[in-house]
């Protein structure tokens, strides 16, 4: 009965890193941010990578502790030390929050939109 979440984690440009960096350092910025997603999350959350720089976590949580899980990834992936010398490592959140018997696609569209609007206030910053 406990509501499930499905939260798609973005790399804020990986492709940036990879071009002025080598993908080396963009691979060393795959591995740091799985971590990160990796120790701020449960055991039986479902991590799994989505595209070239978007994870996705699958995972039973209400609201307020999806809203702490996400302040974990920020905080984690800012303080990470791949990043040292080099622009910081970020990313963009999106989440969803539903019933067990809602539909993936559902999940899926809502986070995706939830990640469209957090990409497009962190350009604005």
């Amino acid at each position: 009965g406990r509501p499930m979440f499905l939260m798609i984690v973005d790399i804020v440009a990986l492709d940036r890193a990879n071009k002025d960096f080598g993908t080396g350092y963009g691979d060393d910025l795959l591995r740091a941010t799985v971590d990160v997603i990796k120790a701020s999350s449960r055991d039986s959350d479902l991590l799994g990578r989505w595209s070239g720089d978007e994870f996705v976590l699958l995972g039973v949580g209400d609201e307020a502790s999806i809203d702490a899980l996400t302040t974990r990834i920020d905080q984690g992936v800012a303080q990470s030390p791949v990043a040292v010398g080099k622009p910081p490592l970020r990313v963009s959140i999106g989440t969803a929050i539903g019933a067990p018997q809602d539909a993936l696609d559902t999940f899926i569209e809502t986070a995706m939109a939830e990640l469209d609007k957090a990409e497009a206030a962190a350009d604005r910053t």
